[in-house]
């Protein structure tokens, strides 16, 4: 064969390349655009599905997913609580497994709220609420979002009764408000008032007032302020809800897209995240995390925080086969928080760094193209080259692997964050 043809060859293969790169970036484009739409209901993590939620799910309500369409949350989120790998920390609650990955267990905050925002009759909202809706407080709507409902709602819609909660003290389970609970203790709201998943008041076994009112239930009908025992601090100990954890507990849940890869995935290893203080200084660094994506190809990874919360930290994050992606001044609170990233394009890991050395450069293309040897090449798991150079992490090498290296490889070195 002369050079010519050899030549003719290789510009052949590069326009190949370059043409499905292309066609691959507008998808995947679509793809975003489709579900910028619905970016409130992945920010809970969940899903738009038309004709009800699958097994294993909750509806929460329409959020702003289609008409006609649900959005629908794991059973595990949906209970505020997230899927951890080899038991709960200390501080959590252990919730069985739910809907999580075998050998995962849901790990709930003790005495942290599970209220849902259309349990109480809201919806979220970002920007506050309408003067004429009341806010709820954030419970399970995204960061910066508020749940608000109308005012005259007092939970779910529901007015008929002053029944108790479910989720109430165990002494004020089936009760209503003012029964009494306990010798010289009645069945009273909190001073922060919390709902259950049934949309009924979470009631206290306290003393002083009861504070319902016998109006059914109603927010408005006795002041709280009254209602907080001053006398007995330990009357109960369910009294005290943390809303913000004291420093030293800390469940950071970090939410991430990689490029490529807009449905679910299961068990994708080799997360790595790095916290570093404002000045550059390494804090901590967590690797090989694993983890999986959700139906719209959400990661969310799971770290322990509890070392340095309550402070503002830059948050790198990196993937086995994509670049290292640099988030500054993003504040870490303290308790079991989430931080979505997985909203804009722009915080997206770019694709395409096989040999993990958070540069692409013509050895991440020759990787994958090593491996690309038909049409789909079904990956063997224990060959670690392999698995890196499966870049959408659907189990194949395809063009669609070469293609995002191809994509993003327009230098010599096209470098990571650092």
């Amino acid at each position: 064969m002369g050079s010519k043809q050899i030549i003719k060859i290789f510009v052949l293969l590069f326009a190949l390349v370059g043409l499905t790169a292309a066609v691959v970036l507008v998808d995947q484009n679509q793809n975003i655009k489709e579900k910028a739409a619905t970016a409130t209901c992945s920010g809970m993590g969940g899903s738009c599905l038309t004709g009800g939620c699958y097994s294993g799910q909750a509806d929460i309500g329409r959020v702003n997913c289609p008409v006609d369409y649900k959005c629908c949350v794991s059973q595990c989120i949906s209970v505020g609580g997230s899927c951890k790998d080899g038991g709960c920390s200390a501080g959590q609650e252990d919730n069985g497994r739910l809907d999580c990955p075998v050998d995962f267990k849901c790990c709930i905050t003790q005495n942290q709220t599970t209220t849902t925002c259309t349990s109480v009759g809201g919806s979220c909202k970002d920007g506050g609420c309408p003067s004429d809706q009341t806010d709820k407080g954030r419970l399970n709507c995204p960061v910066d979002f508020k749940c608000c409902a109308s005012s005259n709602s007092s939970g779910g819609g529901n007015n008929q009764s002053n029944k108790c909660s479910s989720a109430s003290n165990a002494k004020c389970d089936g009760k209503n408000l003012g029964d009494v609970c306990d010798s010289g203790k009645t069945c009273q709201k909190g001073a922060n008032v919390e709902y259950g998943n049934d949309g009924l008041v979470a009631c206290k076994c306290r003393t002083g007032s009861s504070g319902s009112g016998g109006s059914g239930g109603n927010q408005s009908s006795s002041p709280q302020a009254t209602t907080v025992p001053t006398t007995q601090p330990n009357a109960s100990p369910s009294v005290s809800p943390s809303p913000s954890a004291s420093p030293g507990s800390g469940n950071l849940t970090l939410s991430v897209r990689l490029q490529g890869i807009t449905s679910e995935r299961v068990s994708v290893d080799g997360f790595i995240v790095t916290i570093k203080n404002n000045l550059g200084s390494l804090i901590k660094k967590f690797e090989n995390q694993t983890t999986s994506a959700s139906s719209q190809g959400i990661f969310n990874v799971n770290i322990d925080s509890s070392s340095f919360c309550g402070n503002t930290f830059n948050i790198f994050v990196k993937g086995k086969s994509h670049l290292q992606k640099k988030f500054l001044s993003v504040l870490i609170p303290c308790g079991t928080q989430n931080i979505n990233k997985s909203i804009s394009q722009n915080d997206e890991l770019k694709a395409g760094d096989v040999n993990g050395d958070n540069i692409i450069t013509i050895e991440d293309v020759s990787q994958v193209l090593r491996f690309y040897t038909d049409f789909s090449v079904p990956v063997v798991s224990t060959n670690t080259a392999m698995v890196s150079a499966d870049i959408n992490k659907d189990g194949r090498i395809t063009i669609d692997d070469v293609a995002l290296v191809a994509l993003n490889w327009t230098d010599f070195a096209v470098p990571g964050d650092e």
